[in-house]
């Protein structure tokens, strides 16, 4: 097990009108009665054991009105799991394999929210040096100072891919240039649009050319929230598609999984993320708005993610921020101008002032991207990718970083090659 961190949604956003900071609104993660999720240990037989798991709910007496066994995940040898609904006798009987490492029930996932701010979107040209860039930009290429002067390797992102496990995108905004694609939707029912604003304002942070931070990468969109809900079951769905397609399309190299997102902790949750690591992909997550150690809630919890929390401008620790020592770094995540949904089809130039750590994890997912086109021998791999991410931080940059936090933050290190 890599030591990355001393410990073994969060889509967590909120929408800012510009002159003032909107409360944080609690949202309360809520099980959903009867439906759980099963994590099978390593060296068990997931086939096998959904075949004999399938019979003991067929021949339970108490199994009326309910489903049984609905989905299964798998990811390299390591991560099996699977959903379902199951009567007692039933999950009695599971809870007792040999197999089994843990049940879990299954738990909703939400997105924090609160007024709009929307913003007519002037043009804007790709630069070495991008002028009047949205501060969170020029923060990561000014060693930690505040600056509207985003200074960039031109080709920063080409060939890179972020596959964004959100609301979804829309897919054909401006700031995106084409360079946005329909991955996969957990949703099947629903339409492959975003509705919400988060998913699409988390892409131009990223891969944006005003809004974003690696200008030529590539965005792949999975959409596991609709309507403003999600469960753990639906996004362990969307981001094992994401894990598969990397590994399917041999781009683990050249890829991040961005997951602006969480819920509680959930072990079954924190192993597909560790699984994915271990076939060489790096997942970049929101530490969590809950002013509370990161290490309560998942995916942040990971000990392989790379878990993100938020300051402001002024170099704060953003008061809703969580922290920690399972955190791994800090990036800009207060007043964070990026990409916004439209009101009908043609509307695709609007943006949004937002603020949460789900805007800070995109910027580090962007860098990691950045990173891994400029310089594909030292940031190419997760571990790599990782540990570099740290190693090019700034240190001693932020007040109030919380108990055991690292006091580190994202930096693109453009001004120690000038």
């Amino acid at each position: 097990m890599v030591g990355f961190k001393n410990v073994a949604l969060f889509a967590a956003s909120i929408i800012l009108p510009a002159a003032w900071a909107a409360p944080i609104i609690e949202v309360e993660t809520k099980p959903i009665p009867g439906k759980y999720i099963v994590l099978l240990k390593e060296n068990a037989d997931l086939e096998s054991h959904l075949s004999w798991a399938k019979d003991v709910h067929a021949r339970s007496l108490s199994r009326r009105d309910t489903a049984g066994v609905h989905k299964s995940w798998s990811v390299g040898s390591k991560f099996k799991a699977y959903s379902g609904e199951f009567d007692e006798e039933t999950l009695r009987i599971l809870r007792r394999d040999e197999n089994v490492q843990t049940v879990e029930t299954d738990s909703s996932w939400r997105l924090y929210k609160g007024n709009d701010n929307i913003i007519s979107n002037p043009a804007a040209t790709s630069i070495i040096t991008q002028k009047q860039a949205p501060w969170g930009l020029g923060y990561l290429s000014n060693k930690g100072e505040t600056s509207s002067d985003y200074l960039y390797n031109s080709t920063g992102g080409a060939g890179t891919y972020a596959y964004v496990v959100d609301t979804g995108c829309w897919k054909d905004h401006e700031d995106f240039e084409g360079r946005v694609q329909l991955g996969y939707n957990a949703f099947p029912n629903s339409p492959f649009v975003d509705m919400d604003g988060h998913g699409s304002h988390v892409v131009g942070t990223v891969i944006g050319k005003k809004y974003g931070v690696a200008k030529n990468a590539t965005a792949i969109c999975v959409k596991v929230f609709h309507g403003g809900g999600s469960s753990n079951s639906i996004v362990l769905d969307g981001y094992e598609w994401a894990v598969k397609d990397i590994i399917a399309k041999k781009r683990q190299k050249t890829s991040v999984i961005n997951m602006s997102l969480g819920s509680d902790r959930s072990e079954a949750f924190n192993s597909i993320v560790d699984a994915a690591f271990d076939e060489g992909i790096l997942t970049v997550v929101a530490a969590g708005n809950e002013n509370q150690p990161a290490a309560m809630v998942s995916p942040a919890s990971s000990i392989r993610a790379f878990s993100v929390g938020a300051i402001d401008h002024k170099n704060t620790r953003a008061y809703f921020s969580n922290y920690g020592n399972i955190v791994d770094i800090f990036a800009p995540g207060v007043d964070i101008l990026s990409a916004y949904i439209g009101k009908k089809e043609g509307d695709n130039n609007r943006t949004m002032l937002m603020s949460g750590t789900s805007m800070a994890s995109p910027h580090v997912a962007g860098l990691a991207l950045y990173l891994k086109s400029i310089d594909p021998e030292t940031y190419g791999d997760a571990l790599k990718a990782h540990r570099g991410l740290r190693a090019l931080g700034v240190k001693n940059k932020v007040w109030d970083a919380g108990e055991l936090s690292p006091n580190l933050v994202a930096y693109n290190g453009v001004r120690d090659k000038k």
